[in-house]
């Protein structure tokens, strides 16, 4: 059984076009080994909870620099059963919708590109806005990703409707309308980071929908070089140089005339005998 759940596994990981995939696989096999490590620091009697800033985002910035690999590690520190299995679960869902949006790897641009901005949000903006807060705390866990990929689906398809269970047809725009709602009316002393996160979520999934809207081709692109380009770059007046059709056509016309002109000189000269097949075809047309 054990082999075989590998092999699923590794089938994963093989394949290139498949992020939430991996995504939901790497997040259930860090939430085992932290089930794990918690339970031999409980035999050892060694407090698990000081292992967590080590691991976990925190909003002093000053501490978060001394441990600067925490910004790519707090998504993935999920520690409740309940929490890991509902956010693979809408993690999967929305990923499978969003797919059929926009492509794998900007799915892929999406949430990487996001956990960094939240990370940098939260650190360098979350006493500006709370600057009463004393007291640091902890974040950690893959909500973050989940408001952004609520936010980029009803940012580029605001129309989008899905079928829920005893509901029927729902549009996804009361979806995103309850989240930002609920984001903004529960904010509380101890769960004010997680309300931060939530929104600097949909601030991204907002900028990096319009980024996609502006770059409406079916294939991934290249955020950075896109991103730089457009972000650093002084606009200029371009030229647009628009031939006209009427010299065109006149060109095409005067090019025709000259071949049936050579046409009957080479008849002339040795014959309809001598002519191509091209160029009776040619002749042929010209007379009709």
């Amino acid at each position: 059984m054990i082999q075989e759940v590998f092999g699923k596994a590794r089938k994963i990981f093989q394949k290139q076009h498949n992020f939430i995939p991996k995504f939901i696989v790497i997040n259930i096999a860090v939430f085992l080994l932290l089930l794990i490590v918690k339970t031999v620091c409980f035999f050892i009697g060694l407090p698990f909870n000081t292992l967590l800033p080590y691991i976990s985002l925190s909003t002093d910035w000053q501490y978060t620099i001394t441990v600067p690999w925490v910004i790519v590690s707090y998504p993935f520190v999920q520690l409740n059963l309940f929490h890991c299995c509902s956010h693979m679960l809408l993690l999967y869902s929305l990923g499978t919708i969003l797919s059929h949006i926009i492509s794998h790897r900007q799915i892929q641009h999406l949430l990487v590109l996001g956990i960094i901005f939240n990370a940098i949000f939260v650190l360098f903006l979350y006493h500006l806005f709370f600057p009463y807060l004393q007291q640091h705390t902890l974040y950690g866990g893959i909500s973050g990703s989940i408001y952004t990929m609520v936010a980029v689906i009803f940012f580029l398809s605001p129309q989008y409707t899905f079928r829920l269970l005893f509901f029927g047809a729902i549009p996804f725009r009361y979806i995103f309308y309850c989240t930002v709602i609920w984001l903004c009316l529960s904010f509380s002393v101890d769960k004010a980071v997680y309300n931060v996160v939530g929104l600097a979520s949909i601030v991204w999934g907002y900028l990096y929908s319009n980024i996609l809207s502006k770059k409406k081709q079916g294939k991934g692109i290249n955020f950075f070089k896109f991103f730089f380009k457009n972000a650093f770059k002084s606009k200029k007046n371009k030229l647009k140089i628009i031939r006209s059709k009427k010299y065109t056509a006149h060109q095409q016309a005067s090019h025709h005339t000259k071949n049936i002109d050579n046409i009957l000189e080479k008849i002339e000269k040795y014959g309809y005998v001598s002519l191509t097949q091209e160029e009776k075809y040619q002749l042929f047309s010209h007379k009709k």
